[in-house]
């Protein structure tokens, strides 16, 4: 009964691991092919990507979203919109002193630089991982991007824990899954999680 019942859980995970590979095989060849066209010669484009405005209806898409957490975030974490839900669940990092002068909070920023992050988190390894990786990946796509090339740097200097993942070199392109958060007011709280892919500025339900 014992080995039938291992057996059956090894089956159950057989899909979950095979997607897992899918998705860092896809990840992998994406950076490379983004690290090809960067390298490729002709004039590079050094320059800060303007901030994209939020469209209005994308906001009030947000707005309207009164059952569940949602919220829009850029390619280099930052969280440029939220719904009322959304911003009540992760109010830590809205309160945290890594938010921008905007008050706009930033996930790198508030994992790797805000000691706050590891109680907040429950899988606070698993979250810095992503989150590295999340923008590695992104600096494949957008390599002379300086506001990113500044995270990276602010990153890389204040935090070793940043600096041991950026040398890592993985890469992600997207994720979901269950996330465990430590809610100040409601205490332990789960969110499943879909996976969503790359865009500048895109609504977004996954938390790294």
């Amino acid at each position: 009964m014992g080995d039938r019942a291992v057996d059956q859980r090894s089956d159950l995970d057989q899909p979950q691991e095979a997607a897992a590979l899918r998705a860092h095989r896809d990840a992998v060849v994406t950076y490379l092919f983004d690290l090809a066209r960067a390298a490729q010669p002709g004039p590079a484009t050094r320059h800060r990507r303007k901030a994209a405005a939020i469209p209005p209806h994308v906001q009030w898409l947000l707005d309207s979203m009164t059952l569940s957490a949602a919220y829009v975030n850029n390619g280099r974490l930052d969280v440029v919109a939220t719904d009322a839900l959304a911003r009540a669940l992760v109010a830590p990092m809205f309160s945290s002193h890594t938010v921008d002068e905007h008050g706009r909070p930033n996930f790198a920023r508030h994992y790797f630089l805000d000691d706050a992050s590891r109680d907040f988190v429950d899988d606070w390894d698993g979250a810095a991982n992503t989150t590295a990786a999340l923008l590695r990946a992104e600096a494949g796509r957008y390599p002379w991007d300086k506001a990113l090339r500044e995270l990276v740097g602010e990153l890389s200097t204040v935090s070793a824990g940043f600096r041991t993942r950026w040398a890592a070199h993985q890469v992600r392109i997207h994720h979901g899954g269950v996330k465990r958060l430590h809610q100040p007011d409601a205490g332990p709280t789960r969110a499943d999680l879909p996976a969503a892919g790359p865009a500048d500025v895109r609504p977004r339900g996954a938390l790294p």
